[in-house]
């Protein structure tokens, strides 16, 4: 799956009010390190729309993708992990939330 892909099915789970399926879509180690509580702590129930732009490969394990949530423009901090801590260019892409968490806070 891409990362923007990844990060889509993120954004659209939380819309639709589904967090337990957003998890799914965080980094390796972000899930590791957070519980599905702690996510939820993190986003107000009020993402209502969001449109993908720019994306930057930072490297061939690491990409940011500017995002517009409810109008609001963040980075999201896309991570490709084999296993957490372990960045690998044939492991699964993953988002670390705190990289759009401050959305509704713009």
């Amino acid at each position: 799956m891409t990362s923007r892909k990844n990060l889509e099915l993120f954004l659209t789970e939380m819309i639709k009010g589904y967090p337990d399926e957003a998890y799914k879509y965080c980094s390796a180690t972000w899930r590791h390190k957070h519980s599905l509580s702690e996510l939820i702590s993190l986003f107000p129930k009020d993402i209502k729309d969001y449109e993908t732009m720019e994306e930057r490969y930072t490297n061939n394990v690491i990409k940011d993708i500017t995002v517009k949530i409810n109008g609001n423009i963040v980075v999201a901090r896309m991570l490709r992990e084999s296993g957490p801590y372990v960045t690998s260019e044939k492991g699964n892409w993953g988002l670390n939330p705190i990289s759009i968490a401050g959305y509704h806070s713009k």
